[in-house]
């Protein structure tokens, strides 16, 4: 069994490696650039390598089905008007500690004592 995309990249590390030398780079530079260059033509010989083609999966479908789980074991709220219900609520609690136009009340001179 060969790995077609590692012997690639080291292929390409060596090549890349070797012509940042002989354009003057330094030897560490050139060595991190080869390596680089290497990892992404592996990367990209190993993918054009496969037998079969990756399946693109629908995440929108996959999320709305974990959350639809954590919702049932956490005893959330599913629904979307039990959870607007919930935000009017919210809402209307946060306006009830407030004053008029959302101004929040100033102390009492009782309360100062």
């Amino acid at each position: 069994m060969t790995n077609d995309g590692f012997t690639v990249g080291l292929k390409l590390w060596i090549v890349f490696m070797v012509a940042f030398v002989l354009l003057r780079y330094p030897v560490v530079f050139s060595i991190f650039l080869g390596a680089l260059a290497g990892w992404a033509g592996g990367t990209v010989a190993a993918y054009l390598k496969q037998a079969k083609p990756i399946v693109q999966t629908d995440r929108l479908s996959q999320l709305s089905g974990l959350s639809k789980r954590l919702t049932s074991k956490l005893g959330w709220r599913q629904d979307a008007a039990d959870a607007n219900a919930a935000r009017k609520e919210q809402a209307s609690d946060r306006a009830s500690r407030r004053g008029w136009l959302g101004r929040r009340k100033p102390p009492s001179f009782r309360s100062r004592r």
